[in-house]
């Protein structure tokens, strides 16, 4: 007796393209060995024995190994398992064999064709319930995306621009030379906030997903304190007073000697009006202007606990010593690099083929294959069809995947 073992790709769009990314597209080598599943049923020994064949990586690779590609991540992503008492055999199921084997394909080519590097690198190799490699790809299409969309807002303000200059030039008939205005290849930056309300993510998360793809060199991210607003203080008045402040938190009064030291920073960089001799008022120096976080009221006093500066120049302005005003909104900066619409090419026929896919199963009748996916198709069977072209494809594919694992 016999028992099949099937996890079918989900029918939603998000979770069908997670699933694909985090257990097949991620990585190097599960591309390969779905490559090397087909139709019919396969035992371990076989596969192994084929991809051995492959690249000799594979003859390092322990039984264990295999399973837990196959019955962890690959299963989860179109492979069916028929488990009897003497064996478990492998079989590609209809999905597995034209949606998702080509998508390894064309993947493998096109990094191969288009990039230094490999899949492990630009998804990442964790995957799990955070579905991190599918979320750099959204991440990464999110930033391309909004990316495009104000070069292309530039493109006609700069070429408004340019014949607003041309038509003054020509009705005064002056020489001169036309500014050249703002380029397509003008360095655009994102901020955070317009990033996550895109792709309706935290702050937090998106923060730690931009960090691992600025360091694929995809993008750069320049992070400042992002999106915490800063108070500045400054010392109203000439007279100094050093009134008590109650510590909040623990109910208890701040010692007298933090307190004078606040102040006193404070009441050095106040602003002093000075005078001339004759008695008018002069030029007030730029030093006066400075105004002060509670920051950097801790940091230069090196003050035991930072809420001491908070709480102290905190009760300072509602007793009136000090005026505020709101600094500028530090945000973190995001700028893509040229390489990264190439690449979101690739993730945009990805989207395109799996969006296919579901639209295809929701018909009454299976709607004929578009040629992007046939071209996907056409890819997969070259790669596993043993010609020194698919050979080098795999082999080196597989080099920039130890390479990846080394680093």
């Amino acid at each position: 007796m016999s028992i099949t073992r099937r996890c079918a790709l989900p029918q939603n769009y998000e979770e069908r393209l997670a699933r694909i990314y985090c257990n097949v597209l991620n990585s190097a080598t599960n591309s390969v060995v779905m490559l090397y599943l087909n139709g019919n049923e396969q035992s371990l020994p076989k596969l192994r024995e084929a991809l051995e064949q492959v690249n000799p990586f594979f003859l390092k690779k322990k039984p264990s190994d295999f399973k837990a590609i196959i019955s962890g991540s690959l299963s989860r992503a179109g492979v069916d398992s028929k488990i009897s008492d003497e064996d478990i055999r492998y079989a590609l199921s209809e999905e597995g064999r034209y949606l998702v084997r080509p998508l390894a394909a064309h993947t493998l080519m096109w990094f191969y064709h288009n990039s230094n590097s490999c899949p492990e690198i630009v998804f990442g190799k964790d995957c799990g319930p955070t579905n991190a490699p599918y979320q750099r790809a959204r991440m990464m299409m999110c930033v391309n995306d909004l990316t495009v969309e104000l070069l292309k807002g530039l493109s006609r303000e700069s070429s408004e621009q340019l014949s607003k200059e041309l038509s003054e030039k020509l009705s005064k008939e002056l020489p001169g030379k036309l500014s050249n205005g703002l380029s397509e290849n003008s360095a655009i930056s994102l901020e955070l906030d317009q990033i996550c309300e895109k792709i309706d993510m935290q702050k937090p998360y998106a923060q730690h997903i931009l960090y691992k793809i600025a360091d694929t060199g995809l993008i750069s991210y320049e992070h400042q304190d992002a999106n915490q607003e800063f108070m500045f203080y400054r010392w109203k008045g000439d007279k100094v007073d050093y009134p008590q402040v109650k510590w909040i938190a623990e109910g208890k009064w701040i010692g007298e000697g933090v307190v004078k030291s606040i102040v006193d920073y404070l009441y050095e960089r106040r602003i002093v009006n000075t005078f001339t001799s004759d008695g008018s008022e002069a030029v007030q120096n730029a030093q006066t202007e400075i105004w002060i976080s509670p920051r950097q009221i801790w940091k230069e006093l090196k003050l035991g606990q930072r809420n001491f500066a908070y709480t102290v120049v905190s009760a300072l302005y509602k007793q009136g010593y000090l005026e505020q005003k709101k600094g500028e909104m530090r945000k973190a900066q995001v700028r893509a690099s040229p390489q990264l619409n190439n690449l979101c090419g690739l993730l945009s026929d990805i989207n395109y083929v799996v969006r296919e896919s579901l639209e295809s199963l929701r018909g009454e009748q299976r709607k004929e294959q578009s040629k992007l996916l046939k071209m996907m198709q056409s890819e997969a069977e070259k790669l596993r069809d043993g010609s020194r072209e698919s050979k080098t494809v795999i082999d080196e594919m597989i080099r920039r995947h130890i390479e990846a694992l080394e680093r």
